[in-house]
């Protein structure tokens, strides 16, 4: 992510101040009235704070959100205010990067689960990708239980962060894991994660654009034209790598990045065409408007052109979406689908040579969720493009038909289910609610699950035991989750964090990933039709799963008989009501 090898290469050159974070806002607080703020990428936040916890197992999300309150509450000690953004609708002109990087990771996860399937020990196994619901589980705390200010970017994220550190006078600059920052026009100065220490000082590394442009021979405003020669999320390698063998034979034996920057230099920067010209001598011309495109990418008050939302009743719509989605009271991707933008579905742990994806096993549910939320913009509303892994280094775009809804599930209109709250509206959501995302599923016993948010888990299981085709999991299998679902809300965080897992079940780290996904899927569609269990922070998944718990105890489950997972739980007698409930809101149909 970013600009291709320019961290390595500015950290080699040491082209950076070692601060301490605390002094620097107390130096701050010395000249200015203003609380300083810093800036945050918030999915790089997530990812940094997650840390070591459980990578293959689903997810340690108790951990997590105390992890989230350490990150905050060390920078209010400093007397620093944190604005965090997340990416909210996907950008088209990044969408091959995104693509790409996808393709590599899917390759890697095929060789973990052939380590998994071999039983090699995990326990020293380096692997970096996190669980798919740590950002989206993020995005919840940050903004409503630990109060910051939280953003969903409804462009490129990385220019409404950098547009916020230019504007506000008070930030003290970005915190992300992203070298596109450093090109970004006004940004004061960035901080990496991974030089970040979480003492009581803030210890840190702390680079300036200008001074790394003025190292590199350049000015800052032609760091833009340098990054698009380097390679970024929107030039790839592989399109510039004639371009840099030839450099090397121009300038000797330097760097890439050297030698880009003396490219850019002796131009000269300004002349765009000339040094397409010279780098693309096979297709100047196409490649050229990439380029620009590249550029124009970290100028000040760009945005990518967006289709105008009209004056009409759709129009309207998309202005209270819109409102809903920058205010973190819906997840991104209800926003992003009336924006008939490409529904994009990542990589996750699942062993693509010898199961179905996850992603098409939870197609029935997302054609039903565009219903709800297409239903009034009309006529040319009939599928939407995803973009998904179908095999290893296989990611295809698929147009997939919008459900139709039904006569008998009544839709009052978008409107009515985010803004409604009498007990017939109430009604009219969960109706609608259950035919998203498990139809066959006895509504009754959904909504007596208690407490509400175990009925998120409940229509989740319901979904994959009854509205796949084949089924998803067993009975047994379901009955695992739920029994974890109902005894993780005593566990402490400390003692779900345990010893590692060495030796890997296959099928518990797939039904892992698929009930995480299934889950955010659910909470998708509560927030399209306005629902809640009771309030979005009460929903996540630490108050009903567990990773590591679920791994251990459905592992020891499955080894015994009879397959009772409660013999492999600190159970106690007052769940047995609760455990009993659960089950029969998964297995009842109707």
């Amino acid at each position: 992510m970013g600009i291709r090898g320019l961290q390595s290469f500015i950290d080699g050159k040491q082209w950076y101040e070692e601060v301490n974070i605390r002094d620097v806002a107390d130096e701050w607080r010395r000249t200015k009235t203003v609380e300083p703020v810093i800036a945050v990428d918030g999915a790089a936040c997530a990812r940094h704070i997650y840390g070591t916890a459980d990578k293959f197992c689903g997810g340690q999300y108790k951990q997590f959100r105390e992890s989230c309150r350490t990150f905050v509450q060390r920078f209010r000690d400093s007397g620093i205010r944190l604005v965090f953004f997340f990416d909210g609708i996907p950008v088209e002109e990044k969408m091959n990067a995104w693509a790409n990087r996808r393709k590599d990771r899917l390759w890697q996860i095929s060789e973990l689960f052939a380590d998994f399937r071999a039983g090699l020990s995990m326990k020293e196994r380096k692997f970096y990708l996190r669980p798919e619901a740590v950002v989206p589980t993020a995005r919840v705390i940050f903004g409503t239980e630990l109060d910051c200010n939280v953003r969903v970017a409804t462009g490129d994220c990385d220019n409404e962060l950098a547009e916020y550190a230019a504007r506000e006078d008070h930030c003290l600059g970005i915190i992300s894991s992203d070298t596109d920052l450093l090109v970004h026009e006004g940004v004061p100065c960035l901080i990496f994660f991974k030089h970040l220490k979480m003492t009581s000082s803030l210890n840190a590394r702390r680079y300036n654009p200008a001074d790394i442009a003025s190292k590199l021979g350049l000015r800052r405003e032609h760091l833009p034209v340098f990054a698009s020669f380097v390679g970024n999320d929107i030039i790839s390698r592989s399109q510039l790598a004639s371009l840099h063998d030839n450099l090397l034979s121009r300038y000797g034996r330097g760097s890439r990045v050297e030698n880009v920057a003396k490219f850019v230099k002796d131009g000269p920067p300004e002349d765009v065409t000339a040094l397409c010209a010279y780098a693309f001598d096979d297709q100047p011309n196409h490649l050229e408007d990439e380029v620009r495109a590249s550029i124009d990418s970290y100028r000040r008050g760009n945005a990518v052109a967006e289709e105008p939302t009209g004056d009409g009743p759709w129009g309207e719509l998309l202005r209270l979406a819109e409102e809903r989605h920058v205010t973190c009271k819906m997840p991104a991707a209800v926003y992003a689908v009336m924006k008939r933008r490409r529904f994009r579905i990542g990589e996750v742990l699942e062993d693509l040579a010898e199961q179905r994806p996850t992603g098409l096993v939870l197609r029935p549910m997302r054609a039903r969720l565009y219903a709800v939320l297409l239903r009034e913009r009309g006529p040319d509303s009939a599928e939407v493009k995803e973009l998904m892994p179908m095999g290893i280094g296989n990611i295809r775009e698929e147009s997939v038909a919008v459900a139709r809804l039904p006569t008998s599930v009544p839709h009052p209109g978008l409107r009515a289910l985010w803004q409604q709250e009498d007990v017939a509206g109430q009604d009219q959501r969960w109706r609608l609610f259950a035919w998203v995302t498990s139809p066959r599923a006895n509504l009754s016993a959904l909504r007596s699950v208690s407490p509400p948010h175990l009925a998120v888990p409940a229509v989740a299981l319901s979904y994959l035991r009854h509205d796949c085709n084949p089924a998803a999991l067993g009975q047994e299998e379901a009955a695992v989750f739920a029994a974890v679902a109902v005894a993780v809300g005593d566990a402490s965080a400390s003692f779900l964090a345990g010893p590692d897992v060495e030796t890997v079940n296959v099928r518990a780290v797939y039904l892992a990933t698929l009930f995480v996904r299934t889950v955010l899927h659910v909470l998708d569609a509560a927030a399209a039709c306005g629902l809640s269990f009771p309030t979005e922070k009460d929903c996540l998944l630490d108050a009903y799963f567990d990773g590591r718990y679920f791994h251990d105890v459905f592992a020891a489950t499955m080894s015994h008989s009879p397959r009772d997972p409660r013999h492999h739980l600190l159970w106690r007698a007052s769940y047995e009501a609760q455990f009993q409930q659960l089950v029969d809101a998964i297995e009842s149909t109707n």
